[in-house]
């Protein structure tokens, strides 16, 4: 897979902030439009190339591994002095070599592999969909016992409104056994009671089916959600190790990655301060300060090391695939 130098697309530098990648596109999006390059060929590819550059840049998770890769790139392409034609063997075969130099020293960089870029991109797109299952997990939760105390109290209503009707009834057929007791017009007036007491109670117990109903609805969203989640999470842990052995594989791994998030996460080692979220442009500059305070220089050079990557952050993913 060729690397494509989206800068140089959009005609920028590696320090353009997110304005300038959007004002840059806009202007370049009007005169590049095939509607306007009839006649070229290439137009409809290169609109195509201008928008992925677009798209790549203007997303802050996105332009983060690009980074990575186009920093990588830009260091296997400096020149080096090997390339003028010395060779790891001395014109003199009777000579002894310089014992610092060796064959590996003198070697071709090896090829870009793309492999722990698309799993770490599809590990980050695992975790966003844990992050917004785990949000809906608890949300939902939350709502199946609010909807749970509610059926409760309307149940107990229910409950206390029949026994107060068969406690009238009960009366009522104790006072007017064999004939006897109150006028006509008293026992007409009781029954209307009654019978308003008994209509009420029927309102009563179409509502908590209606409830019911809704909690049935709002626990099977629940199980949805908490399989969803669950999917995820086995999804994550089993790219993990694969995560690992892609970049134990590549050799240059560990400038591509300046401390593995990814391994962290999936090893469940301790995560950075509370404060800084992980796989960001923070977390970035964090782990560049502690390491830099450790060999005694100041955090200000710890965050002009990063002053190319964007300051502004988003939640969208990456597709993987």
């Amino acid at each position: 897979m060729d690397f494509i130098d989206y800068y140089k697309i959009l005609q920028l530098t590696p320090t353009a902030n997110t304005d300038e990648i959007k004002t840059a596109y806009r202007q370049l999006a009007k005169t590049t439009h095939p509607d306007k390059n009839r006649e070229d060929k290439q137009a409809t590819s290169n609109f195509q190339r201008l928008n992925d550059a677009y798209s790549t840049l203007s997303d802050t998770e996105k332009r983060r591994v690009y980074d990575l890769e186009y920093e990588r790139q830009r260091r296997l392409n400096q020149p080096r002095f090997y390339t003028i034609g010395r060779t790891s063997e001395p014109t003199n075969k009777n000579a002894a070599p310089f014992p610092w130099f060796s064959a590996t020293f003198y070697a071709e960089p090896p090829p870009f592999n793309p492999e722990p870029m698309r799993l770490f991109v599809k590990i980050r797109e695992s975790e966003d969909f844990i992050r917004q299952f785990k949000s809906c997990v608890s949300s939902t939760g939350k709502e199946v016992r609010r909807q749970k105390r509610t059926i409760q109290k309307k149940e107990e209503a229910v409950r206390a409104l029949k026994e107060d009707i068969l406690k009238h009834e009960t009366e009522k057929t104790r006072k007017y056994a064999h004939g006897g007791g109150p006028s006509n017009l008293n026992r007409i007036k009781e029954s209307s009671q009654i019978q308003a007491k008994t209509g009420r109670k029927a309102e009563m117990e179409a509502e908590l089916k209606e409830e019911e109903e809704k909690l049935v609805s709002l626990e099977r969203q629940l199980l949805d959600f908490s399989r969803r989640l669950s999917y995820w999470e086995k999804e994550r842990d089993a790219l993990g190790p694969k995560f690992e052995i892609a970049c134990e594989s590549d050799p240059l791994s560990s400038e591509r990655w300046p401390f593995n998030t990814v391994r962290r996460r999936t090893k469940k080692k301790k995560q950075a301060s509370p404060d800084v979220q992980p796989g960001t442009r923070e977390e970035f500059e964090e782990a560049e300060r502690r390491r830099r305070e450790r060999k005694g220089e100041s955090s200000q050079e710890a965050h002009t090391s990063f002053q190319g990557e964007s300051a502004a952050q988003s939640s969208n993913t990456v597709s993987g695939k």
